[in-house]
């Protein structure tokens, strides 16, 4: 047993596969938040993950984590609301916890078939118009403002898959990036866009990357999703649209990159997109990766038509040419 970001994590080994189980906010074993499976079981994973707890900075950024290098699938977790059948009205809720746990909702499922694809989309309109709950908001942190760009504890050896990638973009490749055409002027990972109201991490979303870009004299932000293997691409697409969702009510989001860049002067309002960054074989994989992708492009045109042109991509990130294109 292992405590992760204030969650008791049980692992569990049987002949065939491995469970790496999070506790729901109650902490009690049989109750939890999150299932990743491994197949074949991994040795030694409890004691690796222990060594490494401390330097997680959210329960997203470990299961994340847990996925991405030991090759897991995360399972949706069993609810009276299952995950892969959601309500066509999506009520509205008094938590930000209950606001958090409707979007992983609609953003999972098992199997390789995307389960009532339409009906989960009018579930994310309604839920993407409904008020968030509670206090989730945060000022800016002081450590935001200083010069760093890549915020993990393994900046000196980056871990493969994600984490590996956010390196290249902001550290081994920054200053020949090509990001759809725009020139990416500053940027940093691990991006915080909520504060836990019990003082922890628990309630915590954070993007993988968030970027301020330029092209001639027009200033953009881009808020982006990550992903190396884990998950599938209807996964990023509705993670990204809850991370704009908080970004565009976050006035401490907005202005980070005025603070750090003063001499800029930067314009008072600027605009935001979305963006999921994979490498290629991410969105053509067999089975559930390709089957998810038509969904996702589906929901990317009706997102844009909700928020009145709020634009989302997919792109490809090719380390060799320092390049983020459309797919």
């Amino acid at each position: 047993m292992l405590t992760i970001c204030g969650r008791k994590v049980k692992v569990a080994t049987g002949a065939k596969s491995q469970t790496v189980n999070v506790c729901t906010e109650k902490n009690q074993l049989g109750q939890y938040s999150y299932t990743i499976r491994m197949k074949p079981p991994c040795e030694n994973l409890e004691r690796e993950l222990t060594a490494r707890a401390i330097n997680f900075h959210s329960l997203d950024e470990f299961v994340h984590h847990v996925a991405e290098t030991y090759q897991g699938i995360i399972e949706p977790v069993k609810r009276s609301m299952a995950a892969d059948s959601p309500s066509h009205s999506v009520q509205a809720t008094d938590s930000f916890q209950a606001w958090r746990q409707r979007w992983d909702d609609l953003m999972s499922y098992t199997g390789s078939d995307l389960p009532e694809p339409q009906q989960r989309i009018e579930s994310l309109r309604q839920l993407w118009n409904q008020p968030v709950p509670g206090g989730w908001k945060r000022g800016v942190d002081p450590q935001l403002r200083d010069d760093d760009r890549y915020r993990r504890g393994d900046r000196g050896r980056p871990n493969p898959g994600e984490h590996q990638m956010e390196h290249e973009i902001l550290i081994d490749q920054f200053h020949r990036l090509n990001f759809l055409g725009y020139q990416v002027i500053d940027g940093i990972n691990a991006m915080p866009l909520t504060t836990d109201p019990g003082g922890g991490r628990r309630g915590n979303v954070e993007a993988d990357l968030f970027l301020l870009l330029r092209k001639d004299a027009e200033y953009l932000l881009a808020i982006c999703e990550v992903k190396s293997e884990a998950n599938h691409v209807w996964y990023a697409v509705v993670e990204n649209m809850r991370q704009l969702k908080l970004l565009q009510l976050s006035d401490a989001a907005k202005i980070l990159f005025h603070l750090r860049n003063p001499d800029l002067h930067l314009p008072s309002e600027l605009p935001v997109m979305g963006c999921i960054i994979a490498p290629d074989d991410f969105y053509h994989h067999a089975g559930r990766k390709r089957k998810a992708k038509p969904f996702a492009e589906h929901l990317i045109r009706q997102f844009h038509d909700w928020t009145g042109g709020v634009a989302m991509r997919l792109a490809t990130w090719d380390p060799s040419t320092g390049r983020i294109k459309s797919v």
